[in-house]
């Protein structure tokens, strides 16, 4: 498409950069994940997990690769409370959609009545992901076999998000229905099971039945490297029209620590102070002074966020010496042995055990917290962002200062950075100015 065109569609920002849904415009390949996706969805009985870090592109790339191939699929979203009878209403009242429509599909007589027929059990009511909807009664034909037949008659894949998520009964109950979903591919090789979960979550399926090994391809998404988040800008740039410094680019770069959300937030943000929200006539230059308010409105947004799991976390004392920790370490991290000798200093009288704080550390990592992020190729652990560092470090200068002040004592602590032209300068800025707007609320 070029840009002319481009422009009398009035590409709008909302749809380059977009940090709450996956990409679509502004789409970066990754061909050599791509290729071991694909390969795998031509195998008649493979079932697929794909698992990765949060912010990875787990869902955005499977997205990517169906829409090309024009493959039929259904999306259901788990939660803590999910149960496999939920998941399975929201397939079922996701399929309307192809058997309303029967006649672009080739869907037999039989099965097409026993849609029809279940539907009318159902009732009218439609469900969604959240387990307070299903308050429905399944009827006996809905079972996962008829479900993946009724999926098998449109070559459909069912596509189950954040399976990690639910009780592990119910882990239990999904693994036993991708072994269904393997044997109805005898009848229907293109039907089958993507579960999308977080890092370790593959591993824990296929052990929940040994016999899935061999016919469930655990595929690992990796973060985004700092060459393919500069793609995703670089992409933006030619669907708006308009030309980052290179400097600001650097900053967003740095700051998406290779997640593709802050960095589709950032540029949204720059963009949208800009009063950029359609591709411009005219090529717009964006500097790096342009970096301080995408910083300032990440921060804002996230306030809640960060405040909250912060207080709810620190709760526990070995919690805030495992933060305290990981925030003054080097930029690399620290491996397990180095962070317990931290945390349970010589000189100090704490004694946390190593089971507590590698359940603690599993937590922080977890995707609901996301706190901390764990390296398997260096084997150490670091603060997830750079904003959450930024946070860290000021919520614990505040905290010295509060206590220096509470025991009256007359050296005041500085907030500030030393240098102000340190990259990191603003971001420090931008927190304290929250946090100080947080602590009188």
């Amino acid at each position: 498409m070029n840009f002319v065109t481009k422009l009398f569609r009035k590409t709008k920002l909302r749809d380059v950069f977009t940090p709450t849904t996956y990409a679509q415009l502004s789409y970066i390949n990754r061909p050599n994940l791509e290729s071991i996706i694909e390969s795998n969805l031509q195998l008649k009985d493979k079932q697929i997990v794909l698992f990765g870090p949060s912010g990875s592109g787990k869902s955005t790339i499977i997205r990517h690769i169906l829409s090309i191939e024009k493959a039929n699929y259904i999306y259901s979203m788990c939660e803590s409370n999910t149960t496999l009878e939920g998941l399975i209403l929201s397939a079922f009242d996701k399929l309307n959609k192809y058997y309303l429509s029967s006649k672009d599909y080739k869907i037999s007589t039989s099965i097409g009545f026993e849609f029809e027929h279940i539907a009318s059990k159902l009732g009218a009511n439609s469900s969604s992901e959240t387990s307070e909807s299903f308050s429905r009664i399944i009827p006996p034909q809905l079972t996962p076999q008829k479900l993946a037949e009724f999926l098998g008659e449109i070559n459909g894949i069912w596509i189950i998000e954040d399976f990690h998520k639910v009780a592990e009964a119910e882990k239990k109950r999904i693994a036993d229905v991708l072994k269904i979903f393997i044997d109805v591919a005898n009848e229907y090789k293109e039907v089958r099971i993507i579960c999308i979960g977080a890092v370790g979550s593959a591993r824990e399926l296929i052990e929940l039945d040994s016999n899935l090994s061999h016919r469930v391809a655990q595929i690992h998404i990796p973060l985004l490297t700092d060459k393919e988040i500069g793609e995703i800008i670089t992409s933006g740039e030619e669907l708006m029209h308009i030309e980052m410094a290179p400097q600001l680019k650097e900053k967003i770069i740095h700051y998406s620590n290779n997640i593709a959300s802050i960095a589709h937030q950032m540029c949204f943000d720059v963009c949208n102070v800009n009063g950029i929200h359609k591709a411009q006539w005219k090529k717009k230059i964006l500097d790096d002074s342009n970096f301080k308010s995408a910083v300032e409105s990440y921060i804002v947004s996230n306030a809640d966020t960060f405040k909250g799991v912060y207080d709810s976390i620190v709760k526990q004392p070995m919690a805030w010496y495992v933060l305290k920790s990981l925030t003054v370490a080097p930029e690399k991290g620290l491996g397990f042995e180095e962070l317990m000798s931290r945390v349970n200093k010589k000189k100090s009288k704490r004694d946390f055990d190593t089971v507590s704080v590698r359940n603690l550390l599993e937590y922080l990592i977890s995707p609901e917290v996301n706190l901390v992020r764990y390296d398997g190729n260096s084997d150490k652990y670091t603060i997830s962002t750079p904003f959450w560092k930024a946070f860290l470090k000021m919520q614990q200068a505040l905290e010295a200062a509060e206590s220096q002040k509470a025991k009256k004592k007359e050296k005041v602590i500085s907030l500030m950075l030393s240098s102000q032209n340190d990259l990191d300068s603003i971001v420090y800025d931008s927190m304290l100015t929250l946090l100080d707007k947080l602590k009188h609320h």
